[in-house]
């Protein structure tokens, strides 16, 4: 009989969100590291972070980082490129946790393969920062970058993707500008956007699709079994005691169904904070 360890920091893992989104992520570190629990928040109560000033944007995300740290999470996923375009250096300043960000894991992502072309799809918000634009710059001065804001993605993802012809038609309406450039991949910059993949993909055919949630799973256990930070190895989520619990500033009934369409899962411990909580 195989033994089981049982050593490590038993501690929940911090992911936010704005929505919904960063419930991409979620499924992510889920497969990296099943035997890690979860505290997910999703600020759906003040949602979209898209077009909200910086300043705003990096008050918002230090308040939920306090608030899964003082949950107890032993690291935070910032799980929304807005937030990490805006705070990421901010509440690293301000907490004693290691912190992360999604989009140096988006570029690490696209740089997995050769590219001459890439696209951004994000929100007015990562798009209007230059974040990703610098990064790739940085560490792939030879690829031209095509940004897109798209505004319309972050609405259709959180009603839970019921409207097709109104995901059709925004697909199209942001896709015709990479087909005129003729990209190589495209980079879908804000965590709800991986859940468009199908339509996407339907949109620009051969298009590489780089997904940052992957990379940033990858990049969190790094850090965990770096600093010494990750629960015992277990077989898969099943049989770890890993659990999941999620917050939200919105309504407790969305989130609930967003996390049975996005996740399957049903039954989740889903709890309402108050804004003013915060």
């Amino acid at each position: 009989m195989r033994s089981v360890a049982t050593r490590g920091d038993p501690r929940p893992i911090g992911i936010m969100d704005s929505g919904a989104g960063g419930l991409t992520v979620v499924k992510e570190v889920r497969r990296v590291l099943p035997n890690e629990s979860i505290l997910y928040f999703a600020d759906a109560g003040r949602l979209p972070y898209g077009p909200r000033p910086a300043e705003e944007v990096r008050t918002f995300v230090y308040q939920i980082v306090k608030f899964l740290v003082a949950k107890g999470a032993k690291a935070v996923v910032l799980g929304c490129n807005t937030a990490t375009a805006h705070a990421l250096d901010y509440v690293r300043e301000k907490v004693d946790v290691p912190v992360i960000g999604v989009i140096d894991a988006g570029v690490r992502a696209l740089a997995s393969s050769p590219v001459r072309a890439a696209g951004l799809i994000a929100t007015e918000g990562t798009v209007g920062s230059g974040a990703y634009q610098r990064v790739i710059k940085e560490r792939l001065p030879g690829v031209e970058v095509v940004a897109e804001a798209c505004p319309d993605f972050v609405p259709l993802v959180e009603a839970g993707l019921v409207d097709q012809e109104g995901i059709e038609r925004a697909v199209e309406n942001h896709a015709r500008i990479f087909r005129k450039t003729k990209i190589d991949a495209l980079i879908m910059g804000c965590t709800h956007f991986p859940l468009l993949r199908p339509w996407l993909e339907a949109a620009l055919p051969g298009v590489r699709m780089v997904d940052p949630a992957r990379e940033t799973a990858e990049e969190l256990k790094r850090v965990l079994e770096d600093m010494d930070l990750a629960n015992a190895s277990r077989d898969d989520a099943e049989s770890s005691g890993a659990e999941l619990e999620f917050y939200t500033t919105g309504s407790v009934g969305d989130l609930d169904r967003q996390i049975e369409v996005f996740l399957g899962l049903t039954g989740a411990r889903v709890h309402h904070v108050d804004l003013s909580m915060l």
